[in-house]
């Protein structure tokens, strides 16, 4: 006699389908991780890394620096700099608020804002090289602030600056004010 009542999950028919249905969606799985993981690292395959310092020759040379130490480039969208918290719309305006006074001084300066730094470039964004100024400015106490906005080719955003650790943001349009025109 025929069992014609065989449970379904008894049949070799429905184990091979259930595991197809199974392979199917470890396969779908996987597919997806591996597509997350290239996507990863594509992105950190160009990844820029933005360090702003200070630098000081004796009484010789002092200003700033700004350096990529990343993997790609980093596209300069913003950046501001502040002496005491106030935020200044260029290096002259910044740079008589750090002497407390107002006078004539000899410097060279390099437009960062809006620009693209290359993989290990490093860029003098104020260089000072008068030495009357420069011992005046080391007296004073360190009260600079530069925060700058940066993306990499693919739009992921990171603030940087002096004093801060870099951080991923969303977008550079709400990081920081967008001050600094120089």
């Amino acid at each position: 006699m025929i069992d014609t009542k065989r449970t379904w999950w008894k049949d070799p028919e429905m184990i091979t389908a259930l595991s197809a249905v199974v392979i199917g969606l470890v396969a779908v799985i996987i597919g997806a991780y591996q597509a997350k993981v290239a996507s990863d690292q594509r992105a950190a395959s160009v990844w820029p890394y933005v360090q702003i310092s200070r630098y000081s020759i004796q009484d010789e040379k002092y200003g700033f620096n700004i350096v990529n130490k990343g993997v790609g480039p980093a596209i300069i969208k913003q950046m501001d700099v502040y002496v005491d918290n106030k935020p200044y719309p260029n290096w002259s305006g910044a740079l008589h608020a750090m002497l407390n006074e107002k006078i004539d001084i000899p410097s060279i300066y390099s437009s960062t804002n809006k620009s693209v730094i290359a993989v290990n470039e490093s860029i003098n964004m104020v260089d000072l090289q008068s030495p009357t100024i420069i011992s005046k400015i080391q007296s004073k106490p360190d009260n600079v602030i530069i925060k700058v906005c940066y993306c990499s080719i693919f739009d992921d955003c990171w603030l940087s600056g002096r004093g801060i650790e870099n951080q991923q943001v969303a977008t550079c349009k709400t990081a920081l004010p967008d001050l600094f025109q120089q």
